[in-house]
């Protein structure tokens, strides 16, 4: 089962055309024939519905950087244990990090990063233990628009309860600036 529902921003705001899935099924079973997937968050999911279980979800220590291949440069890995109000990254891939400091533009945004809005579903993701993902078109601090696409991914320790979250996000930068 899954939801469509309108993405809220870090603080809580909604954001008009942003639109977050919860849900594995969101993205339909795995279908082997799709190994030219363009996009992160399929590419990752797929990965995450591969991963040997013990229970319910999928173990933490079961992902493999290399398995995940290039894609791992856009991936993070947050320790939910000591809450979800600040994420405490056990990896950020090197090029999430450069995205670290990287201000959105707009009502509310100019504090607010393309990581931040790679992470701002964590409570929900945590709250349902389900896929979330989440997809936007983000003004950047220069006026150049992003196409933007996350996914949080449930994992456990043991199996059975959520202990992490493994994350990925992408964009693709949008034509020119506008005024």
């Amino acid at each position: 089962m899954f939801a469509l529902r309108k993405s809220q921003d870090a603080a809580g705001r909604l954001n008009a055309g942003a639109t977050t899935t919860v849900g594995a099924e969101a993205h339909g079973p795995y279908d082997p024939s799709s190994q030219g997937e363009r996009r992160l968050a399929r590419r990752l999911l797929r990965h995450w519905q591969e991963l040997p279980r013990t229970a319910r979800l999928p173990l933490v220590s079961a992902v493999d950087p290399s398995a995940i291949g290039e894609d791992w440069d856009n991936c993070f890995l947050i320790d939910c244990r000591k809450g979800v109000d600040f994420p405490n990254f056990c990896y950020l891939g090197g090029k999430l990090a450069r995205f670290s400091g990287v201000f959105l533009q707009g009502e509310g945004r100019w504090t607010t990063t393309v990581l931040d809005r790679a992470t701002a579903d964590i409570r929900r993701a945590v709250e349902t233990e389900e896929v979330v993902t989440s997809e936007d078109e983000l003004k950047l601090f220069d006026g150049r628009r992003l196409l933007f696409r996350a996914v949080l991914l449930p994992m456990s320790e043991d199996g059975l309860r959520l202990t992490h979250l493994l994350g990925g996000a992408s964009g693709l930068l949008l034509g020119a600036a506008r005024g």
